[in-house]
Parts: structure tokens; sequence; C-alpha cells
């Protein structure tokens, strides 16, 4: 599996525009970004950040108003600040069944913690399929995010993208 790379940063303003519906369009860069995750085989994916921050929820947020507006079932989950029992549930919610037929999972985001700050997060990375790393502008370093990915799986980790104001 080749990873996801994004060159372009995805803003909290995204530049959009109103349409004739009256309801914004996301921006290109972050409806380029969820179509080339959604393409993958993926049940779970992980949004996490590399500092600590409520980004990575904010990204969670954006993607789903991307995939709002497309066909599929897709759900975001705030797991920020999770503590063990809650990681818990949520594990063995996202976790697949063996009687359950995939076709009829509705794809989830989870936005976590950085594992570096959150020692829980260990867990709700380990369940997802794959991972989504948000890096911010001045805030995350290159050896932190080396160890997310380390933590996360190399295998699963999809790709980075940098987070801007």
């Amino acid at each position: 599996m080749q990873p996801v790379t994004s060159s372009p940063s995805v803003s909290d303003d995204q530049g959009s525009s109103p349409s004739t519906t009256g309801l914004s369009q996301p921006s290109l860069d972050l409806s380029s970004l969820w179509y080339a995750l959604a393409v993958r085989p993926w049940l779970t994916l992980g949004v996490v950040a590399s500092a600590e921050s409520d980004r990575a929820w904010r990204v969670a947020q954006k993607l789903m108003e991307v995939a709002g507006q497309n066909s599929g079932a897709f759900k975001a989950i705030n797991v920020l600040n999770a503590g063990a029992e809650r990681a818990a549930a949520i594990i063995h919610a996202v976790t697949p069944k063996r009687d359950r037929v995939s076709a009829e999972r509705t794809r989830v985001l989870l936005a976590i913690d950085s594992p570096l700050h959150n020692p829980v997060s260990i867990g709700l990375l380990a369940a997802c399929d794959a991972v989504l790393l948000v890096l911010e502008l001045g805030q995350s370093r290159i050896p932190d995010a080396r160890r997310i990915v380390e933590l996360a799986g190399r295998e699963r980790v999809m790709g980075a993208i940098f987070a801007v104001e």
C-alpha cells in the first residue's frame, strides 16, 4: 500500500464560496485528500495530531463535511482526552465482528490524541485500519511524528498533512 501524501495544507479557512444551495463547498485540497483516502480499503481511520491540540477533531469534521456530500456511510467520533474505559468501549465498537459483512459496516473516523501525550491513544491507533497524521506548522516536531508513525505501524499510515491556521 502506497502512502497518501498531501503537500497542500488544510486550513481552518477553507477558502470556499457559497454554492447555489447556500451551503459552502469544501476546499479543493480537502476534497482531494478525502477522495484519496476514501478509495483505500479501510473501515476505521485514525486522525491523529502530532501535537497536543484539538486539530485532529477539526480535520475529521472537515473530512466528514466532504464525505457528507457523497454517497456512503461515514461517522466521526471525537476520542480526544479519552480515558481507559472510553477507549476500551470505542475499540470494542469499531472492531469488526466475525459475523458482520464488511460491506455493511459504516466507515469511522476517530479523532485521536497524540500517543506521546495520551498513552491510551496507542490502543485506539491499534484498532484502526488506517491512520492519517496531522502535522502543525511551528508545533509538530519531526522526531515526534516519526515516533507516532512507529507506534501506529508504518503499514497503516496512509499519509500526513500540514494543518495551518
